[in-house]
Formats: C-alpha cells, structure tokens, sequence
C-alpha cells in the first residue's frame, strides 16, 4: 500500500466514525436562562448562547437540557431574556440613521441607569445604542466606504448630545463630547458619569465570558518506509473562547518528535595507504530528535466531530542531530542549529469518534514539511 492509498484508508475511516454517537469537541451550548414575554409572563430553561457574532433576531430555547428539540423565539413575542452568566438582552427598536425603517433586535445591556448603554451587532458592526426618556440613540463611529475612499460620518457626537442633552451640566458635556475620540471606555465612562447625578440609577453589568479548555494527547507517525520515518508524541493545552468564534482554538503544549531519514552523501576519507584519500559515495542515516514547545492559532472549517483546520504558529525548539559512524557531520551549537524558533504552518483533519478519542491526519510545514496519522485523545477541563 503507497502513501496515497494510506491517506485515503484514513480519511475513509475519519468519515465514517463522523456519523458516530460521538459529540464534538466545541459545539452549541444551551446556559440556563429565563425568558421575559411581552405579556409579562416568564419562562426558565435553557437558552442557546450564540456567537457573538450572530444577530440576535432570534434564539433557541428548551425546558430542559435533556430536550432534542428547542423552540425558536423571536422579537415579535418576547421582549427580553436573562442568562445565568449575567448576560442580560432587552428588546429595542431604534434606527441607524434619519428617515431610515426601524429595527428591532435584542440588545446586550453594558449600563443600567437613567441612560441605558446596549451593545448590538448589526452584520460586521458593532453599534452602540443609549436609551434615555424613553428614545433610543444609535452610536457608531465613522466609517470608510467600501467601495470608495469616502468617509461616512455617522454623527455619533451629535446623538451622545441628544441622549443626554438634560444633563445638570450640557455646556461640559457638549465640551467633552467634543473633544471625545470614540472608544468603548469613553463611551461607558461618559454614560456613568451622566448617571450619577441620578442616586441609585448606575449599575454597570458584568458577565462571566468562560472559555472552553481541553487537555489533549497526541500520537501521530508518518508513512512508514526504509528512508524516512517520523513519529511525534503532544501534551497540549487547547482553549476557545465561544462568544468570540466556536471556530477558533489557542493551542500550546510540548512536543518530542524523532525523525529518521537517509541521504546520498559524497565525502572524502583518508587512509594509510596509496591512494591516501578515497572518495565515497554512500547512504547515510540521519536520526534527528526534537523537543518543543509549540504554539498555535487554528481555524476550524467545520465545526463539527469531523474538523478540517488550518493553523499558523511557531515552536521552540532544542534538537539534537545523530549520523551513522561512517560520517559525521558538525551541525553546530547555539541559537537556530541545536535550539531557536521556527515558524509552523499547515492543515489537517480530526474526527472525534468516541468519548474524547480523535483520529487525526495533518500536514505540518516547519523547517520540512511532514504529513502524518495518529491518534489523540482530550479531555474537557471546563
């Protein structure tokens, strides 16, 4: 069996345990929650904690952890929900812009005061929105087009002074406003400042944003043949923040790798006899042994239990080179030839097929490029 034939063996094998019972490694996650309702009844349960960077049009909801199915909610019959980590959305319609229609959407709630500060995702940005006496006031910064070089000025200054225009002080915050540079902290600090002159009427929310971590055991060799063999053996730490993207992991660890390979070399000897030097032509074989400490970004394309990635990182490696007795070569000592950094890149495949157990294949370049199968094995840590 040649090397391609092997690498379709493991793939077949990667796809087929993806339609196992196993769960995936990251995946949908339903917190506890309560939901409030327009007619002012509520219900507890379990809400989907979605991407952040998804809109909040819409969420999933279930009784019970254990239920299959949950219920899909909407803005049209609920009016807020409370999750378990202090995250807190409330409806609210409001405009991007004059004379445009309204939107509606759940908002995450920064500051609860006189002047409320919601955070809402609209596509890729991220818009500020502040409520006071009842009017919604949309804050974003300014803009360059997409297509031209033309700068979209969304006169954020202007709506932060109709916001809190019955400040005790607007001559100051007019002249604050003005100086302003549009930041989140600015825009939190300018919004509890205007809150303390209303006693009792400044909380600030905070949320616990957890990461996912899993310890993970890697076992992985290369094709096996007479010239070149590697086998490698990982303890890494991997972490996600969801909120963030599901989609991308953190990984670091240590890693012993031992990579055997052979190469024509042609060198002269001495001897004690006419003629005194010989040249020879002959294999010589190469054990080379690394130990590193490597780091890495990965971006899964799936995230399921069958996850193609990429990743992009560096190691810290210490190696120590050995060749057969007919010769012998000096590779030197000190940073980049028996310690130093080199940078990784690559892609891959893992398949969880039962309770924490991966198939895995992956192409690695670093100084070479490897491709390897293994076996590997994670444990979640929370």
């Amino acid at each position: 069996m040649n090397s391609c034939s092997y690498f379709k063996l493991i793939l077949l094998l990667i796809i087929s345990f993806t339609f196992s019972s196993a769960e995936a490694q990251i995946h949908e996650e339903y917190i506890k929650g309560t939901i409030l309702f327009k007619n002012n009844s509520k219900a507890s349960g379990y809400i989907r904690n979605d991407e952040q960077g998804k809109l909040k049009y819409t969420f999933n909801f279930k009784s019970t952890n254990d239920t299959e199915q949950g219920i899909k909610y909407d803005t049209s019959s609920v009016k807020g929900f409370v999750m378990e980590n202090g995250e807190v959305y409330d409806l609210l319609v409001y405009k991007l812009d004059a004379g445009k229609d309204s939107l509606r959407a759940f908002a995450r709630l920064m500051i609860k005061g006189k002047a409320s500060l919601y955070q809402v995702l609209y596509g890729s940005k991220c818009i500020y929105i502040i409520q006071n006496n009842n009017t919604t006031y949309p804050i974003q910064d300014e803009e360059m087009h997409s297509d031209e070089p033309i700068l979209i000025d969304h006169h954020y200054k202007r709506y932060l002074t109709d916001a809190l225009i019955d400040s005790d002080n607007l001559l100051g915050l007019i002249e604050r406003i003005n100086k302003m540079e549009f930041s989140v902290q600015e825009l939190k600090k300018l919004v509890s400042d205007y809150n303390k002159n209303y006693p009792g009427q400044n909380s600030i929310i905070h949320f616990n944003e957890k990461s996912k971590g899993f310890v993970l055991f890697n076992a992985d060799a290369s094709y096996p043949n007479s010239d070149n063999n590697l086998l490698s053996f990982e303890g890494a730490y991997r972490f996600y923040y969801p909120k963030f993207s599901k989609s991308i992991c953190y990984n670091f660890g240590i890693k012993y790798l031992q990579y055997s390979y052979s190469s024509q070399e042609k060198f002269t000897i001495s001897t004690n006899s006419y003629p005194y030097y010989i040249n020879i032509d002959t294999t010589v074989n190469y054990k080379q042994t690394w130990l590193s400490v490597p780091v890495s970004i990965h971006q899964n394309l799936l995230n399921k239990r069958f996850r193609p990635y990429l990743f992009v990182g560096f190691n810290f490696v210490f190696s120590y080179k050995e060749v057969n007795d007919i010769y012998y070569e000096d590779n030197g000592h000190g940073f980049q030839n028996n310690f130093g950094i080199l940078y990784s890149w690559g892609g891959g495949i893992e398949a969880d097929i039962y309770k924490g157990l991966m198939l895995r294949a992956e192409y690695r370049k670093e100084n070479q490029g490897f491709v390897t199968f293994g076996i590997g094995y994670h444990i979640k840590t929370r």
